[in-house]
């Protein structure tokens, strides 16, 4: 498995593809991403009051160091469907 990979790293470099997605590079996740899309100006504080969590861990779970609890990602999920209710 490791030759295969290399491989692929070999010829993804020589096709000038990037090993990693671009959002990746900004160190961004996908939960990341869409919570900025929600609430663009801090983020991490407004998520930190809905989930009711201390900002310093909202920061965590933006920044990919933690996962998300089940109840970050409902409240996410909960703001992206309120308009459909």
């Amino acid at each position: 498995m490791g030759a295969l990979s290399n491989d692929r790293a070999v010829l993804a470099n020589r096709f000038g593809v990037p090993n990693v997605h671009p959002r990746a590079q900004l160190g961004l996740t996908r939960f990341a991403v869409v919570a900025r899309a929600l609430w663009p100006d801090k983020t991490a504080a407004e998520l930190a009051v809905r989930a009711n969590v201390a900002v310093r861990t909202a920061k965590h779970w933006l920044k990919g160091d933690r996962t998300p609890s089940p109840v970050a990602i409902a409240v996410v999920v909960e703001e992206i469907t309120r308009e459909f209710r």
